[in-house]
């Protein structure tokens, strides 16, 4: 490698390496690839010490959970509101609704944008994991799900243990409007 003139010259041996190093990491991995037209893609996340699952077609956005404004009187699953470039949204806490223990906030807290059809609000997470195709063969049945969480909110869960959460109930549900009937706080 000479430089001249501040312009470095590569020998042909150097653009080879280079050039193959450039390919090498222009590969696609194949596990991000979706051979299967019968798999979901998911964004994995923690939720208390249980990873979960939602399908990325659902979300808009995933953002670190900052500047949090508290609403009074609003049921116990609603963690506040943010303003994400001019529009707000609401903040729901998905463990309140699923009755899992709390964790409280930390840097790794992020929120989730759903979106469905005119619906979009906010869900917070522990931690993001990642992406991940799933196929639907490998989603079976809950083992055991408490009594007291509606099974309409999960689709199922894979042998590795990733729960996958049903966007589509959550962003349809009436029991997440808030009305005077289901004010708690």
């Amino acid at each position: 490698m000479e430089k001249k003139d501040g312009i470095v010259s590569l020998s042909a041996r150097d653009r080879r390496t280079l050039k193959s190093r450039a390919y090498e990491l222009s590969k696609v991995e194949e596990h991000l690839i979706d051979n299967n037209a019968d798999s979901i893609f998911v964004v994995k996340f923690l939720l208390s010490d249980e990873v979960y699952g939602i399908e990325t077609s659902f979300i808009k956005e995933v953002l670190p959970l900052k500047d949090l404004t508290v609403v009074p009187c609003t049921p116990d699953f609603i963690l506040g509101v943010i303003n994400i470039r001019g529009q707000i949204f609401t903040v729901i806490n998905p463990k309140k609704i699923l009755m899992l223990p709390e964790k409280g906030i930390s840097e790794f807290t992020k929120v989730m944008i759903l979106s469905y059809e005119n619906i979009s609000f906010g869900i917070v997470a522990d931690a993001i994991l990642g992406n991940q195709y799933i196929a639907n063969s490998e989603i079976g049945s809950l083992p055991y799900v408490k009594s007291d969480i509606k099974r309409d909110y999960l689709v199922g869960a894979t042998a590795k243990g990733v729960i996958i959460l049903n966007a589509k109930a959550f962003m349809s549900s009436s029991e997440l409007v808030v009305n005077q009937e289901n004010k708690k706080r």
